[in-house]
């Protein structure tokens, strides 16, 4: 018969402690993500419900905030040139504007961090943000962006996982395109 010596009995219960905290770890996790996804799910339900645009981005900026404990957020979509839009979402295409965000929207990956001085100014002006996400917005091609900002400079980190930004972007590239294409 052959017994463990009480060195590799040790190392056999610091591997199993080991793997305990990283399904600790996984399970903590995946109850954050079914938490933001119930989150989402809210918000597509009440967007897919508002009567104008005036509606469908007063619950979009009051849901993102609350619910994704955000401290700014701005959507700008830069395909409507001469359009009759009076929300200060839309904005006519401005090449040095539109380079500034270049990297999000070329790539149509979402990032997380610390913004650029210009991108700060641009998008939220005389505010303190620490750490931003850039969502692309568009269907086949990025035609604006979402930007959710916070104080706290470890909101949003480069390390972040970005799916469910993705997903949430695609959900409002497609909502503000039914509107625009309705007014």
């Amino acid at each position: 018969m052959n017994t463990l010596s009480s060195q590799e009995v040790a190392v056999l219960r610091q591997e199993n402690e080991k793997l305990k905290n990283q399904l600790d770890e996984l399970i903590i996790i995946a109850q954050q993500n079914e938490e933001l996804n119930q989150r989402i799910q809210r918000l597509i339900t009440a967007l897919t419900n508002t009567e104008n645009l005036d509606e469908f981005f007063k619950i979009l900026y009051n849901t993102l905030t609350n619910e994704l404990n955000t401290d700014a957020v701005v959507i700008r979509w830069f395909d409507v040139l001469g359009s009759n839009f009076k929300h200060k979402e839309f904005i006519e295409y401005d090449a040095q504007i539109f380079t500034l965000f270049d990297q999000v929207l070329e790539n149509k990956q979402a990032i997380c961090g610390q913004l650029k001085t210009q991108q700060l100014a641009y998008l939220f002006p005389n505010s303190k943000i620490a750490s931003a996400v850039l969502i692309p917005l568009g269907v086949d091609k990025p035609l604006g962006l979402l930007a959710m900002a916070s104080h706290d400079p470890k909101r949003f980190h480069p390390e972040m996982s970005t799916d469910f930004l993705i997903y949430l972007g695609n959900i409002i590239s497609n909502l503000l395109r039914m509107w625009t294409r309705n007014c």
